[in-house]
Parts: C-alpha cells; sequence; structure tokens
C-alpha cells in the first residue's frame, strides 16, 4: 500500500546566485545527457530505529532540508544567459509512504529507490530531492532518498548518510554543526579576487596537461567494438584493497595513488603507451569552511601520468606527486577551461577529451583494518575476487571510467567501457593483472621491464 506525505521547511531565507563551479561541470553534463541524466541520480538509503513513526522520520528529513540549502535549490537560466541557483526559504518536499506487509522489507526498498530514481529533475522547479519512507505495521523501517547530481558530491554524500545513520538510529546528539559554508558562499568565494587567482592557475594548470597528453602515442591495439557498445562491470577483491594498503605503507603514499598507478602501467603496456591521460576527479575542500558543506564542490583535474622509471616502486611515487599537483589546481571556471578542450565548439563535458576518467572518493585513507598479510596469504585470498558485468548501454561518452565505491577491508570498484577502446576481454585481463601486480609489488621491487610477466599480460 502507498500513500503521500510531505517533509515542510519554513522560516529559511531565501536568496539567489550563481552557480559554484563545480555546479556548472554538472548543468553542462546533465544536459548533455538530457532526457537520460537520470542515470546520474544518488540514492541513499538509511536504517530507521524499532518503534520510530513516519513523523518522527520526517521530522528529521526537514531538519536536513532546512539546514543544506543544497537540498533546497532551483536551478535556472538567467535572460542574459547565464545560470543562477535559487535558494528556497520555506516549502514542502514530496514523501511516499510504502507499506509492506509479507514481501521482504529489502525488495520493497530496492523497488521504491528504483521508483524514486526513475525520471529526471525538472531542476527549474522541482527541488533535487526525492523522499520515501518504507513502514511495517504503521511504524517506519527504512528510509530512502534520491537527489539530483547538481546537488552533491562524493563527500557530501558520506556527510548525508553519516548524519542520517545516526539520527535515524536515535542519536539526538548527532545532528550535525550549521554547514560552516553553504554553495552560494563557496560561489560567491570563487569569484572573488582570491578565487580567480585560483582559477586562472587552475586554467594553466589544463593547458600543460592536456598539450602533453596531446602528444600521447595512439594506442597500439583498437577493439572491433561490440554491441550493445558500452559496458559496465564490478570487481570485489580483498587481496587487492590489502595489498595496495600493504605498498601505500612502504612507500608513505595513499591508496589511492598506488591503485591508480597500477591501473594506468597495466592499461598502458595492454595499449603499448609511455604515457596516461587521465580525468582525475580530485578534493577541493581545503579550508576549514567548507568540510562540512554538502553541495556540489568537488572537481576534476586533467593528468598526464607518464609510465615510465625503473620500477612499479618509481611509478607508484610519482603518480603520488602528480596527484597532489592535479589536487592543487583542482579547481577552475569550466567557462574558461571549455576553449581549451573543445575549441569553438559547445562544452559537452571535458571528459571526453580525454581516455580515462578516475574517481576515486573514498573518505578513510587512514589504514584498512588488516585481514590478510603476506604475498602468501594474499595470493590465496585472491582466488576469491569476482569479476562479473552490470549494466550495458548504446549511447555513453566515456572511454574508461574507474569508480572506486570501497577501499578498506576489501576493494569494489566499478569499470565502464567502450569496447571500441578496451574489449570486454581486455577489461577483465587488465583487472586481474592489476590484482596480480599489486600483489606481487608487496614483495618487493618489480622492473617496469617486467610488467606484462607479472600482470599475466604477456604473450596476449
Amino acid at each position: 500500500m502507498t500513500a503521500a506525505a510531505t517533509a515542510s521547511f519554513d522560516g529559511l531565507t531565501s536568496r539567489n546566485g550563481p552557480l559554484t563551479w563545480a555546479q556548472r561541470w554538472s548543468w553542462d553534463v546533465l544536459r548533455e545527457l538530457e532526457p537520460k541524466e537520470n542515470r546520474l541520480n544518488i540514492v541513499i538509503r538509511a536504517q530507521v530505529a524499532d518503534g520510530w513513526g513516519v513523523d518522527k522520520v520526517l521530522a528529521v528529513v526537514s531538519d536536513l532540508v532546512g539546514r543544506h540549502e543544497t537540498l533546497r535549490t532551483t536551478y535556472h537560466v538567467r535572460p542574459d544567459g547565464d545560470l543562477e541557483q535559487a535558494v528556497h526559504g520555506s516549502g514542502t518536499v514530496p514523501v511516499t509512504v510504502r507499506e509492506v506487509a509479507g514481501d521482504p522489507v529489502d525488495e520493497a526498498v530496492d523497488e521504491l529507490a528504483m521508483e524514486l530514481y526513475r525520471g529526471r529533475f525538472e531542476l527549474a522547479v522541482d527541488l533535487p530531492i526525492r523522499v520515501g519512507v518504507v513502514t511495517r505495521g504503521g511504524a517506519a523501517v527504512r528510509l530512502v532518498i534520491v537527489l539530483s547530481n547538481m546537488t552533491v558530491d562524493g563527500w557530501g554524500i558520506y556527510l548525508l548518510e553519516r548524519e542520517l545513520a545516526a539520527r535515524l538510529a536515535g542519536d539526538a546528539a548527532a545532528r550535525a554543526p550549521w554547514p560552516g559554508q553553504q554553495p552560494l558562499d563557496q560561489a560567491a568565494d570563487e569569484r572573488s579576487p582570491a578565487g580567480l587567482r585560483v582559477a586562472a592557475a587552475g586554467t594553466r594548470h589544463w593547458e600543460r596537461e592536456l598539450a602533453r597528453i596531446a602528444d600521447i602515442t595512439p594506442p597500439g591495439r583498437v577493439p572491433a567494438g561490440e554491441r550493445p557498445r558500452y559496458w559496465s562491470a564490478e570487481f570485489t577483491s580483498v587481496a587487492l584493497s590489502q595489498a595496495a594498503y600493504l605498498v601505500a605503507e612502504q612507500r608513505r603514499v595513499p591508496p589511492s595513488a598506488v591503485l591508480l598507478a597500477a591501473v594506468s602501467a597495466v592499461l598502458g603496456f595492454h595499449l603499448g603507451q609511455p604515457s596516461c591521460g587521465l580525468f582525475v576527479v580530485v578534493s577541493n575542500r581545503y579550508q576549514p569552511a567548507v568540510r562540512g558543506t554538502v553541495g556540489k564542490l568537488f572537481q576534476s583535474s586533467p593528468l598526464c601520468l607518464d609510465l615510465d622509471g625503473e620500477t612499479f616502486g618509481d611509478l607508484v611515487e610519482s603518480t603520488s606527486r602528480r596527484l597532489l599537483r592535479a589536487s592543487r589546481f583542482g579547481q577552475c571556471d569550466p567557462l574558461q577551461v571549455a576553449p581549451l578542450v573543445h575549441g569553438d565548439g559547445p562544452h559537452r563535458g571535458a571528459h571526453l577529451a580525454l581516455p580515462v576518467v578516475y574517481d576515486y572518493h573514498h573518505r578513510e585513507e587512514a589504514g584498512a583494518d588488516r585481514v590478510v598479510d603476506g604475498i602468501d596469504e594474499l595470493r590465496a585470498v585472491a582466488v576469491e575476487s569476482t569479476f562479473r558485468w552490470l549494466d550495458t548501454l548504446d549511447d555513453e561518452n566515456m572511454r574508461l571510467y574507474v569508480q572506486v565505491h570501497e577501499f578498506d577491508v576489501r576493494a569494489r570498484v566499478v569499470f565502464w567501457i567502450d569496447t571500441h577502446y578496451l574489449s570486454r576481454a581486455d577489461l577483465a585481463a587488465i583487472v586481474f593483472g592489476t590484482e596480480r601486480l599489486l600483489i606481487e609489488a608487496t614483495a618487493g621491487e618489480i622492473p617496469l621491464d617486467r610488467l606484462g610477466a607479472v600482470s599475466g599480460l604477456v604473450g596476449r
């Protein structure tokens, strides 16, 4: 049985202003995907404490929307053609309430989440949030929230999930402090003299990296292509994550750099290329004022990674330095960058110019819990790794997209490929080759001239 309810937010200030640069990136991507932009919608599921009624859950939702301006913002094009966001001071959020009887709760939650996920947000008139509550016997058991991609980045998802988990578990003290800075405040900072200097440095970084990427030798292997053209796969592995953390400890670098070095090295070997052109998702939340901000702040930065050096360890260390540099210049005005990528053409997602997108927004890098130690144990647990195909598309705009969903005790990494860039067999070989490379790297230096033999790609 399905019913309707609302969560109200009242008494808050309305205000308008320009988009953050990260919002502008997202706007252009969504316009490119229209009308299929719903594929980028974000789903959050949260458990509700025993005995809670729907009203109590909706009070949490109302407070959440009231404190985070991005959840009550609409977007439109002004008469002069520029973009503007409008933060609404009061209003209501429609809520779908789904009562389950004999059906399993998880199935009902998945069904409701998919219903809310489908369909694009009309961002000029719709608040970018959809809410559902699953109940059993009148008591709320799950909360489902679906957000537009304009609303939040990876860090913002983490903030929302963490707060909702605590609040809905009955922890009254878990209410997060008022965000130090809202997206409109960030947009004002970006257009200040200091912000424009940061953007100019970012644009110069784009110029340098794109020039280097343009000089990369074309791939030596080009597959015939498949139908459907675009495929998605998920790789889960305890060995991959545990090995990456061991190498990271040895080299004193982040595990994100270790994983990127390994994927790039094996990919470059397979394609016969001396460098890899990357579009890396980077955090620009350096200031304390925005660390608690729920909004679209993350941007992306180009990175030309040379696959040289004598050993894989050399590559890991150089990758870490290059990632730090990409992060340093990961805040820029997309309208300044667009001509560098597309010339006089329209801006339609800068990543189209770059073969590989690397999205690692895992939040905790203090170190994974050690469950496997030593190369023999890593080799043994690697037999439990799984690789499975998830989805297909006929129309997309990436060549290889690497998105890290988990990277702690185990790794869960999702890949999207253009089969005109990599075949499905190629991707599977590269993924398992990356795992083998990292496992062997825990035991000592691996000369890059042995990369093919260690990864298992020699002779393919």
